[in-house]
């Protein structure tokens, strides 16, 4: 079986407000989080290997947007407990701020600047891409879609000196065009939501980012897949059923 990617955001003391409900994690809650893969005996494995088919159940932890506090609070419980990450950088934000969040009236959070992904990346950390300026890429004409995602494989080449492999959607929105492009740009593999139909360019995360005890098992261990998916198909039968009634 693939890997179960899951997916965080902020790990840091949640401010009273409905994007930290939302988006930020506590640290305690991330290291219960760990705990719980441990006693279960779940491996944590690399993002380069979310596309291979496994003996067992694992999991895969990916940290969207770069937030600073991966340095200061998720890294040093990851490495605690042995588990490696991924970073995924918006490029044209690095060292900035969740610009992209301002609508909301909080105040921002400071983001990883290029000497911090380099440290990290020396460290083992996968740094990776989600994409340039962090906007919906369903909004972008064809052209425009091309230089976002030629400028953000710019940047890691000239930050990093390599080309990023793999691509987290911003927002997780994507489309066929947009993987297609995805694609063409040379990425082994895109990261979307748990709505994500599947494939290499369209994989699905479950959303861990603020996940209490039960929400997280449900998660990881892949429940919350299994519940979808006979919600699905008990929507298919009962679709079935009214058309025989009304034949």
């Amino acid at each position: 079986m693939k890997p179960t990617v899951l997916m965080y955001h902020s790990v840091g003391e949640r401010r009273a407000t409905a994007l930290d409900r939302e988006w930020v994690l506590p640290p305690r809650d991330l290291e219960r989080h760990l705990r719980w893969l441990g006693r279960l005996r779940i491996p944590v494995v690399p993002l380069e290997r979310v596309l291979d088919e496994l003996p067992r159940r694992a999991v895969i932890l990916t940290f969207d947007d770069a937030f600073s506090d991966f340095a200061t609070e998720a890294w040093p419980i990851l490495q605690r407990h042995g588990c490696p990450a991924a970073v995924m950088v918006p490029t044209a934000h690095v060292g900035g701020a969740n610009e992209w969040d301002a609508g909301a009236g909080e105040a921002p959070r400071r983001l990883l600047g290029w000497d911090e992904l380099r440290a990290l990346a020396a460290a083992g950390v996968a740094i990776e891409a989600h994409g340039h300026r962090h906007c919906d890429l369903r909004t972008l004409s064809a052209p425009a879609l091309e230089s976002e995602l030629a400028a953000c494989v710019a940047c890691f080449e000239r930050e990093l000196g390599r080309r990023p492999r793999y691509l987290a959607y911003p927002f997780n929105h994507t489309s066929g065009e947009i993987e297609a492009a995805v694609e063409r740009t040379g990425f082994r593999a895109a990261l979307g939501g748990h709505w994500a139909r599947g494939g290499p360019f369209s994989l699905r995360r479950q959303d861990t980012s603020a996940a209490g005890q039960l929400a997280f098992l449900a998660r990881a261990l892949g429940w919350r897949n299994a519940a979808a998916a006979a919600k699905r198909r008990l929507l298919d039968v009962g679709r079935g059923r009214l058309g025989e009634a009304r034949s």
